[in-house]
Formats: structure tokens, C-alpha cells, sequence
């Protein structure tokens, strides 16, 4: 009974794969479509076709590590004289809302972890200063993006826009940003980042 019980839950789970991935090639190519018609967008030199780029982030977006998502992504626009300085604001902007989603989950971690705890006013200033570092700690212990849709278009102006999507490994950026994070609370303050330590099990 066990295994055929394993067995239905296999194929459905293989049925909803090909269903996704079905779904993702027709939303890929009719939005390709749209961009490139509507939008006058092409692909970045180099770059795979938009409609291939598109798949790449819709199925990238599917995956799952143990029910979560395994890819955290972001797509960011930027406008400017020339296309590689509108690509490294494109892709600086998308990496810095990445940035800034995960280094929120770690302010509410601490704040919600120190809301219960006994402060000293060293303690205190110390939790207050690193949910402010957070940001800027977790940009700098982010390591190599992934691109997963580079593509640009001529304004009217003459300037070039250009539209990127990244993504990182999740677990992966959360390991790094978490390290970063708890080195400079035990440098700030040892005692709070052994109470963190604790609570959090860090």
C-alpha cells in the first residue's frame, strides 16, 4: 500500500513538472512577443533570445529545495547615454533589492530575538547599530549573481534602457549574509552576538 501510494504521489509530482513547464513555454513565448513587438526590446549582445531567457527565469522561479524556493531574483531597469553603464546600474539596482529583501529578514530575526532579551544599553545601541549595517553587510558577503535576462532598447532620445533580472542561490546568499552579519555583531559586541548566538542558534 506504502508504495503505491508513493507511486501516485510521484506522478503527480512529475505531472505538475511537465504542467509548469508547459505553462512557462507558452508564457515565455507570448511574452517574448510582447516585448519585442510592444516594447521594441531585443536581446543583449551575446544574450540567448528573449523568449529563451524568459523560460530560464520562469522555470529558475519553479524550483524548489525542500518546499522553499531555491532562487531569490530580481529585476531592475536602468536608463542610460551608453549600454554598459545602463547594464551596471540594471544589474547594481537588482542586486541591491536582493540586498535589501534579505538583510530585512535579518533585522525582524534580531529585533524579534532581542525584543525578549535583557539589554544592557551597550547591548542595545550594538542590536540598533547592526540592523542598521545589515544592508551593506549582506551587499558585501553576496559573491556572484546569476544573470537570467539581459535585454535592451533605443529611446527616442537616444539613451539605451536596459532590463536585467539576476538571482542568487537563497540558502546560499542566507549562509553568507547570516556569517557576515554575526562576525561584526561579536566584533561590535561580544556579549550580545553570544546571546544572539543562543537564541538563534547561529
Amino acid at each position: 500500500m506504502k508504495k503505491i501510494i508513493l507511486f501516485i504521489a510521484l506522478c503527480l509530482v512529475a505531472g505538475t513538472v511537465v504542467c509548469n513547464a508547459q505553462s512557462n513555454e507558452k508564457r515565455a513565448k507570448k511574452e517574448a512577443k510582447r516585448l519585442m513587438k510592444d516594447e521594441g526590446f531585443q536581446p543583449s549582445p551575446g544574450a540567448q533570445p528573449i523568449e529563451v531567457q524568459l523560460l530560464e527565469q520562469y522555470n529558475k522561479r519553479d524550483e524548489r529545495v525542500d518546499g522553499e524556493p531555491k532562487y531569490i531574483m530580481a529585476t531592475a531597469v536602468a536608463v542610460g547615454q551608453n549600454y554598459n553603464s545602463a547594464k551596471l546600474s540594471a544589474r547594481e539596482s537588482a542586486r541591491q533589492q536582493i540586498a535589501g529583501d534579505i538583510s530585512a529578514e535579518f533585522q525582524q530575526l534580531i529585533e524579534d530575538a532581542t525584543g525578549n532579551m535583557s539589554l544592557d544599553p551597550e547591548e542595545a545601541a550594538s542590536a540598533n547599530e547592526i540592523k542598521s549595517k545589515a544592508k551593506t553587510l549582506v551587499s558585501q558577503s553576496m559573491g556572484r549573481m546569476i544573470t537570467i535576462t539581459e535585454m535592451y532598447r533605443k529611446l527616442p532620445n537616444k539613451n539605451t534602457e536596459v532590463s536585467v533580472t539576476i538571482a542568487y542561490d537563497y540558502n546560499n546568499v542566507k549562509a553568507k549574509a547570516k556569517n557576515a552579519i554575526r562576525e561584526q555583531l561579536t566584533k561590535d559586541c561580544e556579549n550580545l552576538g553570544k546571546k544572539l548566538d543562543e537564541k538563534l542558534g547561529w
